[in-house]
């Protein structure tokens, strides 16, 4: 029998994850907003990566302890979101994601292919958004007049 999700319990559906509510305040007003990409490109793509990608981070047994937060302007924020299943998302895939969009620096004790595959594969899903605001600040616009 699956479990069931409360809204008590703090987590909130979206797309195809249940998130915490300090990491979805977190996310939705701090990172998204900066960083130009919508609430629904960002869980359509962490939707995507728990697809592609849960099975086999589970699958590597990573110590989540050293992952499983993410400091953010000397701030610890729990990296909690649940799959479809209720099955808890590996925080590598979380963090990752994070890390790529706030342009956060991660360092990890593993390098493996998966990780590696998985940055790659980040990157497939969000060239435009990552890229979009460095693009805009390096470009020099013309004003053009309207008649």
């Amino acid at each position: 029998m699956k479990p069931q999700i409360n809204a008590d319990q703090g987590f909130k559906r979206r797309e195809k994850v249940y998130i915490d509510s300090p990491l979805r305040h977190f996310i939705e007003d701090e990172i998204l907003p900066s960083s130009h990409i919508s609430y629904n490109t960002f869980y359509e793509v962490l939707s995507i990566l728990v697809i592609e990608f849960g099975a086999n981070c589970r699958k590597m047994n990573l110590d989540n302890s050293t992952i499983s937060k993410l400091e953010y302007n000397n701030k610890s924020i729990p990296t909690i979101i649940l799959d479809e299943f209720c099955c808890e998302v590996p925080q590598l895939i979380i963090t990752s994601l994070i890390a790529k969009i706030a342009k956060l620096k991660m360092h990890l004790d593993i390098e493996s292919t998966c990780t590696d595959k998985l940055n790659q594969r980040i990157e497939q899903l969000l060239p435009s958004h990552i890229n979009n605001s460095t693009q805009l600040q390096q470009t020099n616009l013309i004003q053009c007049k309207v008649a």
